[in-house]
């Protein structure tokens, strides 16, 4: 999968899997994120990842573990500016997923692009179910997620935390007919 489009006649982004030779540029994407973002996607205080949480980051276990990030060119290298990523048991449909988008491209429609590619996916994977939490103040998340049809509901372990939950559509597949003229 490698998608490649303009939002809003900007620069020309890729969403495409993620890969190993990643690991530099997803270092520097979660790094150059403001301290909202980064607590908005890790739900804690983080300044930057670990080499042992890149490494993880960068390999995922496909088919039950994927990541997608959006590059583009600048100044003739790839730039990360947003990341969407579905992890679930071996053997579960059931997956839980998570999204950040570099600030400076937030609220452009790259974070709905992302989500409406890692559906797709996910539902390529054999996944039925896509969950995950939210911070309750994380406002364009929230809105994001109920416009892409998750539901939303409290979240008891938590109260400063949301549930949203979707389910995702069976795979297409095309049929075999004989005989048909």
């Amino acid at each position: 999968m490698h998608t490649v489009f303009r939002l809003n006649n900007g620069p020309e982004i890729t969403i495409r899997p993620i890969r190993p030779d990643d690991a530099g540029i997803e270092g520097d994407f979660v790094r150059d994120l403001s301290p909202e973002s980064r607590r908005n996607r890790f739900l804690a205080a983080v300044r930057e990842l670990t080499p042992r949480a890149i490494e993880r980051f960068t390999r995922p276990e496909y088919p039950h573990e994927q990541a997608l990030i959006a590059t583009l060119q600048e100044g003739g290298a790839e730039r990360e500016v947003g990341v969407a990523r579905y992890a679930a048991e071996k053997g579960k449909t059931n997956a839980e997923f998570a999204i950040v988008i570099a600030d400076a491209w937030q609220g452009k429609g790259l974070g709905t692009r992302m989500m409406r590619e890692l559906f797709d996916a996910a539902t390529q994977a054999g996944m039925r179910h896509m969950e995950g939490v939210v911070l309750q103040g994380n406002r364009n998340m929230l809105q994001m997620v109920r416009d892409l049809g998750f539901r939303v509901e409290a979240y008891p372990p938590d109260p400063e935390l949301f549930y949203v939950h979707i389910d995702l559509p069976l795979p297409y597949a095309p049929t075999n007919r004989t005989g048909d003229s």
